[in-house]
């Protein structure tokens, strides 16, 4: 979602190269890319300037922001049983793995202590944004934050790939058991 956030796009390549679709039960989407004109620019924004996460669920109409959002809201948020936005900090920031859920919601709640990042915060997200939309159709999400800007981190990345792998251990969708780290419960 933000072009400057390179670490998701590591973790979403790894996800997608070591699934065995063989054993797969479901599906899993993975997207590495969603904002690719920032991405091309190192930018966390779309060209107009606009943060894309503050436009979703989008409209058919409207700026670059909005009808980009609706897109990927139809095509692909609509879709799915579950969701996982990774990012990282914003610019002079570092985060250490954390998970954003509305714990209000019980599947968000469940969803954020099997990822087993060991540090959870509570809210449901900013108005517009991709977790709080997507919670709001169905698509109980998360937002998982690691790590700075314009960097591939290995040990964030390893962070939140096993935390992926263990969501999907959870669901069922593969076999396996899920590496929480002992501070969960």
């Amino acid at each position: 979602v933000h072009g400057d956030e390179l670490n998701g796009i590591e973790i979403v390549r790894r996800i997608l190269y070591n699934l065995d679709a063989n054993r797969l039960n479901g599906t899993v989407v993975g997207v590495p890319i969603v904002n690719l004109q920032g991405f091309r620019r190192g930018s966390r924004y779309l060209p107009d300037r606009r943060d894309l996460n503050r436009f979703f669920p989008g409209s058919e109409s409207g700026s670059m922001a909005t009808r980009l959002a609706r897109v990927i809201f139809e095509s692909l948020i609509e879709r799915c049983n579950y969701g996982i936005d990774l990012h990282t900090a914003a610019v002079r920031r570092t985060n250490f793995p954390n998970v954003r859920a509305d714990l209000s919601d019980k599947k968000c709640a469940w969803l954020a202590n099997v990822f087993g990042a060991g540090i959870i915060l509570d809210g449901k997200g900013p108005k517009g944004s991709l977790r709080q939309e997507a919670t709001a159709v169905g698509c109980p999400t998360i937002v998982v934050e690691g790590g700075e800007v314009w960097k591939v981190e290995p040990s964030v990345v390893e962070c939140m790939t096993r935390g992926v792998f263990n969501v999907l251990i959870e669901l069922g969708m593969m076999a396996g058991e899920p590496e929480i780290p002992l501070s969960q419960s």
